[in-house]
């Protein structure tokens, strides 16, 4: 078992090399947005998807650019909609 002093040595050396660790550069994709695609801009829609006879509420995200693009899907149960 760690005594009090070991406790202090090993903390500080750990705080020690956190702050000693040279800063890192953001990319630039955190810091600034992209310029915006004038014949593809982002877009968002809110289709109603029919599904067995009902209307499920649906709202895609679409991203700017010339795709094809990553796609995330998420499916949070029925009723409700994406806000719940």
């Amino acid at each position: 078992m760690l005594n009090l002093k070991s406790c202090l040595f090993l903390t500080g050396g750990v705080l020690f090399g956190a702050l000693a660790a040279p800063a890192q550069r953001l990319p630039p994709a955190l810091t600034t947005d992209p310029r915006p695609d004038k014949e593809y801009p982002a877009a968002l829609e809110a289709p109603g998807v029919m599904s067995h006879g009902a209307r499920l509420n649906a709202v895609f995200y679409i991203a700017s650019g010339r795709g094809p693009h990553p796609t995330v899907l998420l499916l949070h149960g029925f009723p409700g909609n994406e806000k719940n």
